[in-house]
């Protein structure tokens, strides 16, 4: 029995001590995969069919028009003329000698045995698959172990009663508290804003300047009581 990828992930985040086992058992099923796989063999037999496909086209001049036409030839006679005429030559037009103005253009394809074509790429295709099968859900537990080592910590402090049930680190519930703490973060940074660098605060000012019209009544008032004295 293997998990799916993206199950094996949800397990994982919520309960991350599973990436163990889930690692361990795709271990062991990539471990079989390896050791039923077939590597390449060296084919020594024809590799290709005997039977060979041709295609032919055609070029006829017509000095009347000037003009040169190209068709395809579907005819099964008119390609054995056409094989005669190029006598093994490929890829190139040859002019036929019995009608002037005619030409042969032939493409030879070579069938390869399914045997010769599977025996030498059927293997790696096997070990991509079955690599991306059962490697990709070992990585993704690879990932949940140090979630996995802070999980086991808080959980021992909490069995000792040094640490709160909410305070475990869990991987899942630690993202919600984290966005939570970073938008508290953020909303009491938006309204707490410091004062301008070489300003003082208005308040202050104020302050000092109140103190000083205090103290200039104060002596006024003095100046005018030595007087009456």
């Amino acid at each position: 029995m293997v998990v799916p990828p993206l199950r094996a992930f949800v397990y994982c985040m919520l309960c991350p001590f599973l990436c163990y086992p889930i690692a361990a058992l795709y271990l062991w099923g990539y471990y079989r995969c390896m050791r039923t796989i077939i590597f390449p063999k060296s084919y020594r037999r024809e590799r290709y069919a005997s039977n060979v496909m041709y295609g032919v086209q055609k070029r006829v001049y017509d000095a009347r028009q000037r003009r040169i036409h190209e068709t395809t030839v579907g005819d099964a006679d008119e390609i054995r003329h056409a094989l005669e005429v190029t006598n093994g030559a490929r890829n190139h037009f040859v002019d036929d000698p019995k009608e002037g103005g005619v030409a042969y253009f032939v493409v030879e394809q070579k069938i390869m045995r399914p045997e010769a074509l599977f025996t030498g790429e059927n293997w790696a295709w096997a070990f991509i698959s079955d690599s991306c099968r059962f490697l990709t859900p070992v990585l993704l537990s690879y990932l949940f172990v140090p979630s996995c080592r802070r999980l086991g910590i808080d959980i021992r402090l909490w069995f000792q009663g040094r640490l709160r049930w909410w305070q475990l680190r869990h991987p899942v519930l630690n993202f919600f508290k984290s966005y939570r703490d970073y938008n508290n973060a953020v909303k009491r940074i938006n309204i707490t804003k410091p004062p301008p660098k070489g300003k003082e605060p208005w308040t202050k000012i104020f302050r000092v300047n109140h103190l000083g019209a205090w103290l200039a009544v104060w002596g006024r008032f003095t100046q005018v009581r030595d007087r009456k004295a």
